[in-house]
């Protein structure tokens, strides 16, 4: 059962006053379904994380929901053709109803692609992740967004392995997937793809790319995107080496690293932002902390960030 969320970590802006808490606070625990306008992440509710497969099969089932109403409103035109006896009214809304089945089946399946291929990632069983990758590839029923997912997958594993000129390359042809099927794509897709692509972008020191890549993705809604976004946007200053967040934006930052277990890499960002602000001692905490919270999960995405935090 999904239990309502706590507060948004990102609702208030936290001023400078209000260090001492920060120093002090907890991250809350994980709630059964993280929202992010549409819905986007799950966790149990016992306070760890399920496998992705079954955290994007529920993203799916999510999704489903839209493609439901539209299979019931076709169902129930259906009945209304057949109430009036018109056949054609009748094959159309049977038509309709099959069509949408089919849409709630392939998202269903496109949900299990990417849970399966986190579940070997995340157990460093690269070499299975890529045949699976590769699977999918070479079968002539994969769908561009199937195929643009798994082109992603591939270039995490090339950014393992520190290769990101290739794992930019895989980026650039699920970009191509996305702009010559755009329908397939919903924003949320479109946003991590993006989120992907400005690291690969620093990563290779292409920062004007990175920045222009950056700028042109509107600040979505919802908690997980918004942290995205935000992350993405340190990523593209750390590169530059030079911080362009005010003071008081960097304590709403911290606020929100420190809020939930799962801020991946802008915990560590906040740490460096507060070095270049010359808050040593919140610097200081922010890096003991992202520290203590294991930087193994994204070490090898960003190996100069996870140089300076362990420095």
């Amino acid at each position: 059962m999904v239990s309502a969320l706590p507060r948004s970590p990102l609702a208030e802006p936290t001023r400078k006053d209000r260090a001492l808490a920060l120093l002090t606070m907890r991250p809350r625990p994980p709630s059964l379904l993280e929202q992010s306008g549409v819905g986007i992440f799950a966790l149990d509710g016992s306070g760890g994380a399920i496998s992705m497969r079954r955290a994007y099969l529920l993203m799916g089932v999510h999704y489903a929901m839209w493609e439901i109403s539209g299979l019931c409103a076709m169902a129930f035109g259906a009945g209304i053709g057949a109430t009036l006896g018109g056949a054609g009214a009748v094959l159309g809304g049977l038509g309709g109803t099959a069509f949408s089945a089919l849409s709630i089946w392939r998202r269903l399946q496109t949900r299990a692609i990417r849970g399966r291929f986190m579940d070997l990632y995340r157990r460093g069983a690269s070499d299975d992740a890529e045949a699976f990758c590769r699977r999918i590839l070479s079968s002539r029923g994969s769908r561009p967004l199937e195929r643009a997912i798994v082109h992603h997958c591939i270039a995490l594993l090339r950014m393992r392995s520190g290769d990101f000129a290739d794992a930019y390359e895989e980026l650039h042809h699920a970009r191509a997937l996305q702009e010559q099927w755009p329908v397939n794509f919903n924003l949320i897709e479109r946003a991590i793809l993006t989120s992907a692509e400005v690291l690969t972008l620093v990563n290779l020191g292409r920062l004007a790319e990175a920045r222009s890549r950056f700028e042109g993705w509107r600040e979505p809604r919802g908690d997980f995107l918004r942290l995205r976004h935000l992350t993405a946007d340190l990523i593209v200053q750390f590169g530059e080496g030079r911080l362009r967040v005010p003071e008081e934006e960097m304590w709403r930052r911290a606020h929100a690293s420190l809020a939930t277990m799962f801020s991946g890499m802008l915990l560590p960002l906040c740490a460096w932002g507060f070095a270049e602000l010359g808050e040593v001692e919140m610097s200081e905490h922010l890096r003991a902390v992202a520290i203590d919270r294991d930087t193994t999960s994204w070490q090898a995405l960003f190996p100069a960030l996870h140089d300076w935090i362990r420095r």
